[in-house]
C-alpha cells in the first residue's frame, strides 16, 4: 500500500487539514503565498476569499494586499498569482503587519516588476486604472505610484496632492490636475475610460473628470511609494500603502464597498 500523502500536493493537504474550501481564484493566491514560504491566518483567508467573491479579479493585471499578517504574502499579487513576479522591496521600506509598506520619503520604494506596455492585458491604452489604498495621508507633492518613459514622456501616475490638488495621468503625455483638495488617504484610483476621458476617484466617489487625451502606454516597471522617471525613482512618498491595483476599469462604487470591508476586517482601514 502506498504511503498516505504520496502524490498529493501540499496545497491539497493544507486544504484537507484545515477543512476549508475556498474559491479557485482565492486558492490560487493562497497556493502561491505558501509556495514562496509565506503564510496567512485562516481568518485572513476567509476575508480574502469573500473579497474575491465581491470583486471581479479578472479586471485586474495586478492587485496586491500589502496590509496582511505576513510580509511574503504582501508581495504576492491576487491577480494572476501563478505567473506574476513578486514585487521587490527596494532599500527596505518599512513593512508593518496588517498595515502595509511605509516609505522614508527619500530612497525607499516598491518595484512592482510589472511593465505597463509589455505586461498589461487589462491595462490598455483607453481602458486602464491604477491606484492604491493609503492608510495614512500622502506626503504633499509626492507620488504613490507611477512611471514616465520615453520616447515622448508618456506617463501614468498618481499624486494625491500636487500644488493644492490631485495630479494624475493615465497613458498621456500631459498631466491632469484636479481643482481643490480632497482626501489624501483611503482608496485613491485614477482611471481612463476612453481616449478622451480620465477620472479620479476617492473611496469610490468620482472627484474629478477631464478630457485629457491618451497618447501611449509607458514602458518600463511601475514603482510604488514614488514614481519611475525614465527608470530612476523620484518623488518619494512617506505614506503607508496598504494595497496597490493595476488593471482595466471597474465599477468603482462596487469595488470600493468590497475593499473598505476588507480593509476593516484586516485592520488597515483609513
Amino acid at each position: 500500500m502506498p504511503a498516505i500523502g504520496i502524490g498529493i500536493g501540499v496545497p491539497f493537504i493544507r486544504r484537507f487539514i484545515s477543512g476549508s474550501s475556498y474559491r479557485p481564484d482565492a486558492q490560487a493566491y493562497f497556493d502561491r503565498v505558501y509556495s514562496e514560504g509565506g503564510s496567512l491566518t485562516d481568518l485572513e483567508k476567509g476575508y480574502i476569499n469573500t473579497y474575491f467573491g465581491a470583486i471581479d479579479i479578472t479586471n485586474y493585471d495586478r492587485l496586491w494586499i500589502h496590509g496582511v499578517s505576513n510580509q511574503i504574502a504582501a508581495r504576492v499579487s491576487l491577480a494572476n498569482p501563478a505567473t506574476a513576479d513578486l514585487l521587490t522591496e527596494v532599500n527596505s521600506p518599512t513593512w508593518t503587519a496588517n498595515l502595509g509598506y511605509t516609505g522614508d520619503g527619500a530612497t525607499e520604494y516598491l518595484d512592482y516588476n510589472f511593465d505597463l506596455l509589455n505586461d498589461g492585458v487589462n491595462f490598455t491604452l483607453d481602458d486602464a486604472s491604477m491606484g492604491g489604498y493609503l492608510n495614512t495621508d500622502s506626503t504633499l507633492e509626492k507620488a504613490i505610484m507611477g512611471i514616465i518613459s520615453l520616447p515622448s514622456f508618456e506617463r501614468s501616475y498618481l499624486y494625491p496632492q500636487f500644488v493644492g490638488a490631485p495630479t494624475y495621468s493615465i497613458n498621456s503625455t500631459a498631466e491632469t490636475m484636479g481643482v481643490g483638495s480632497v482626501n489624501l488617504k483611503g482608496l485613491l484610483i485614477s482611471t481612463r475610460l476612453a481616449s478622451n476621458s480620465i477620472k479620479y476617484f476617492v473611496d469610490g466617489t468620482e472627484e474629478f473628470s477631464t478630457n485629457t487625451a491618451s497618447a501611449a502606454i509607458p514602458s518600463g516597471n511601475v514603482y510604488g511609494l514614488c514614481r519611475s522617471f525614465l527608470g530612476t525613482a523620484n518623488d518619494f512618498n512617506s505614506a503607508t500603502l496598504s494595497m496597490t491595483i493595476i488593471g482595466g476599469t471597474d465599477n468603482q462604487a462596487t469595488f470600493n464597498t468590497a475593499t473598505q470591508t476588507l480593509a476593516t476586517n484586516l485592520g488597515f482601514n483609513a
